[in-house]
């Protein structure tokens, strides 16, 4: 039904693997970005939660993280972005910062 939208999951919870979720059972290309030591939810949940999505380490804070997120960001459709904390860990992917760089990218705050 979705599969010719990309999605970009950014975040960490359940509320955004959730929605995540949602567009991988409805056929779209979900990428989860990651922090390497992200253990937020219990496994089975997150196992559950990201089936169908691929998923991506990425350290945020490293320019070469940051680099490759802005790449796959440059070919999504959908970004469902984790919020305040997204925003304090790398603050060039502040909400209001997407929007006026990439006004054609729909963006759900979680």
């Amino acid at each position: 039904m979705l599969d010719r939208l990309r999605v970009v999951e950014l975040g960490a919870g359940r509320a955004v693997a959730y929605a995540g979720s949602l567009f991988a059972q409805l056929g779209a290309t979900v990428v989860r970005i990651e922090a390497a030591h992200d253990a937020a939810l219990p496994e089975a949940l997150r196992c559950w939660l990201n089936a169908g999505k691929r998923t991506v380490a990425l350290d945020l804070a490293a320019a070469e993280g940051l680099d490759a997120c802005v790449r796959l960001l440059d070919r999504a459709d959908i970004l469902i972005h984790g919020g305040a904390a997204v925003a304090a860990a790398a603050p060039s992917l502040a909400p209001e910062r997407l929007a006026q760089a990439r006004p054609a990218l729909v963006l759900a705050v979680v």
